[in-house]
């Protein structure tokens, strides 16, 4: 019998996420002409998140040397709970920075946890938000 492994589990968490935000892009405006509508990025990034919870359900677990059967929380987790909660502040920081340099804050804020040299957060946070401003507010022109 196949006993479901923390990596099946978040799989399916994660298509069942991923079918919730593409059936409300659903409810967006269509626009005419068949151009492209406010529902083509939130469909694509569900998507995107069905086929991660797809290679996560049928991912091999590969069980380690020394591994033990309990599940430890170790300071990898507490990074992550760190940057997930700071995507959750997001509009706040929206409200008080702005969007682009919001985006920046939080690119920079995951380098910080996630320990990359402090040069390559900066570079990545600065290239992160040139990009965004790049392919929204020039190309798309949607108003940043």
């Amino acid at each position: 019998m196949q006993y479901f492994t923390i990596n099946r589990i978040s799989g399916v968490i994660l298509i069942l996420i991923a079918s919730a935000v593409g059936l409300y892009a659903g409810t967006f405006p269509v626009l005419d002409g068949g151009h492209p509508g406010p529902a083509l990025f939130p469909r694509l990034i569900a998507l995107l998140m069905a086929l991660a919870g797809g290679g996560l359900i049928f991912s091999k677990s590969v069980k380690r040397e020394n591994e033990t059967h309990a599940y430890e929380f170790s300071g990898d987790h507490f990074r992550l709970l760190g940057f997930l909660a700071g995507t959750a502040l997001i509009p706040l920081l929206y409200e008080f920075a702005g969007m682009l340099p919001g985006i920046g804050g939080i690119v920079l804020l995951a380098a910080f946890l996630f320990r990359v040299r402090w040069w390559v957060g900066v570079l990545a946070a600065a290239g992160t938000t040139l990009i965004i401003y790049g392919i929204f507010g020039r190309l798309l022109g949607v108003p940043l």
